[in-house]
């Protein structure tokens, strides 16, 4: 079952490239320009609301072992990630999920979605050179869920 959820992976990462027109492939600058912008939006939106007790799912896609894409729960209380898999801490908080994004700025391709009330970024794709094979990486985030006490 696992290598089945890996191939569908790499097999949606595969679409997502073949599928998209030619003008969303953009130079650096035309990605540094148009993604900054909405990164911030959805930055502010997130700091608006002032969350620190939340929970979400979060999914790695990428040419990896089966291990590195499977779906995790991420639960954070007042700021801090509460016992988060090793191969998941560099996007175990949402502000964590924008520095991935912000470091995919200088990418040749960048693709981030971002939930429209909470700013929480819901999918990225980075596609950091395409002279360079299976070094894209995604992350696609779900079930984002506020906690009570």
């Amino acid at each position: 079952m696992t290598t089945i959820k890996h191939a569908f992976g790499l097999a949606l990462i595969l679409a997502m490239a073949l599928a998209a027109p030619a003008a969303s492939f953009s130079h650096p600058e035309e990605i540094d320009s148009s993604a900054r912008a909405k990164l911030e939006r959805a930055e502010q939106r997130w700091k608006d609301r002032r969350v620190l007790d939340y929970t979400y799912r979060i999914r790695r896609i990428c040419f990896c072992p089966p291990e590195f894409t499977r779906k995790v729960t991420i639960e954070v209380r007042n700021g801090t990630p509460r016992r988060t898999p090793r191969m998941y801490r560099e996007v175990n908080r949402v502000e964590k999920l924008f520095d991935v994004i912000r470091e995919g700025l200088d990418a040749e391709r960048l693709e981030a979605r971002y939930h429209s009330k909470t700013g929480v970024p819901r999918s990225i794709y980075i596609d950091r050179s395409f002279m360079i094979a299976d070094e894209e990486i995604g992350y696609e985030s779900t079930r984002f869920r506020v906690l009570r006490g």
